[in-house]
C-alpha cells in the first residue's frame, strides 16, 4: 500500500501521519547530537563552585564575628585605638572598605596586637566616621562601626552572591547531565519516534538549535551536526526539519538528509521520504 502525504497537509498533521505511520521498534543510534559538551560545562561548574568557595573563605569569617560582636555581646566605642584605611565604591554598588586597627586585646596590658579588617556590601553611601567598637565581655573581640551599621547588608549581599553561584552551579550541572545522558544514546538500540520541529538557529560551527511540540508541550533541543550533514527539512520549508525522539526520553535527534544518524532499512527510508513529500 503507497502512503503519502500531500502538499496540502500541515505540519501537525504531517506529524500524526508520521506517528501513525512509521514503524515503531529499537534501532541503533549512529549519532547522537552531542560532542563531549558535558566535559566543558563540567570544567565551567568547576569555576563556578571555586568563585563560590572564595566568597564563603573571603567573608563569612568576618560576617560571623561581626554577627557574634552585635547579637551576642554589648560593645562600646574604643577611643584608645587607632584605626586606619579606605572605603571605595565598584560599579557604583559595591562598596569595599579595609580597616587596620591597633589595640589592646587586654587593657590591663601594654602589649598591641594589629589587625586587618576588610568589609563589602551592596550599596549606594557608606559613613565617614568610623569608631572601633570592642566587645565590654570579651575585650580580645574588635571591630568597626561601619562593619556593625551595614550587618544586614553583608549578610544579604553574601547569601545573595552565594545564592546566584548555586544557582549557576545547578544550571552548568544539569546541562552538564543531560549532555552526558543525550550522548550515551549513541551506539544503543532505542526507540525513536519521529517529531517535526522548526530550526530556529544555526551557527558556523554546525550547532542548530530547534523547538518541537511534544504531546502540547513546547519543548527546545540542540545538536550538533557532522561535517557534510544537513538537516531533513521538509519540501518548501526553510525551517521545519524532522527529528528523532528517543523513546522515554526529552533527547531529540535530528535527522540528516542520508538518514544516517540511526540504523534505518531502506523501505523505512522510502517510506519516510513518502510521508514527508
Amino acid at each position: 500500500m503507497t502512503i503519502s502525504a500531500p502538499e496540502t497537509l500541515s505540519p501537525a498533521a504531517k506529524q500524526q501521519l508520521l506517528l501513525k505511520t512509521f514503524p515503531a521498534r529499537a534501532r541503533k543510534v549512529n549519532y547522537s547530537g552531542v560532542r563531549g559538551k558535558y566535559f566543558w560545562n563540567a570544567v565551567s561548574g568547576l569555576f563556578v563552585m571555586a568563585v563560590a568557595a572564595f566568597f564563603i573563605w573571603f567573608w563569612l569569617p568576618d560576617i560571623v564575628r561581626d554577627a557574634r560582636l552585635a547579637w551576642f555581646d554589648s560593645v562600646v566605642v574604643e577611643s584608645e585605638a587607632d584605626v586606619s584605611g579606605s572605603c571605595k565604591i565598584s560599579k557604583m554598588v559595591f562598596i569595599s572598605c579595609d580597616a587596620k586597627i591597633s589595640y589592646r586585646p587586654d587593657p590591663a596590658r601594654p602589649d598591641v596586637l594589629t589587625v586587618e579588617q576588610h568589609t563589602s556590601f551592596f550599596g549606594f553611601s557608606h559613613s565617614s566616621h568610623v569608631d572601633v567598637l570592642r566587645s565590654t565581655t570579651h575585650p580580645e573581640r574588635i571591630t568597626t562601626s561601619i562593619a556593625i551599621d551595614h550587618l544586614g547588608n553583608r549578610i544579604v549581599s553574601f547569601l545573595l552572591l552565594v545564592g546566584l553561584c548555586a544557582l549557576c552551579e545547578y544550571a552548568v550541572y544539569s546541562e552538564a547531565w543531560n549532555a552526558f545522558r543525550h550522548g550515551r544514546l549513541q551506539g544503543r538500540e532505542v526507540v525513536l519516534r519521529p517529531v517535526l520541529v522548526r530550526v530556529y538557529q544555526c551557527d558556523e560551527d554546525r550547532n542548530v538549535k530547534f523547538v518541537a511540540e511534544i504531546d502540547g508541550v513546547e519543548r527546545h533541543g540542540a545538536n550538533v551536526l557532522r561535517y557534510g550533514d544537513a538537516p531533513m527539512f521538509l519540501p518548501c520549508s526553510q525551517n521545519v526539519a524532522l527529528a528523532l525522539l528517543a523513546s522515554g526520553t526529552r533527547y531529540m535527534i535530528l535527522l540528516d538528509e542520508e538518514m544516517t544518524v540511526a540504523d534505518f532499512t531502506d523501505s523505512e527510508k522510502a517510506l519516510l521520504k513518502t510521508l514527508l513529500s
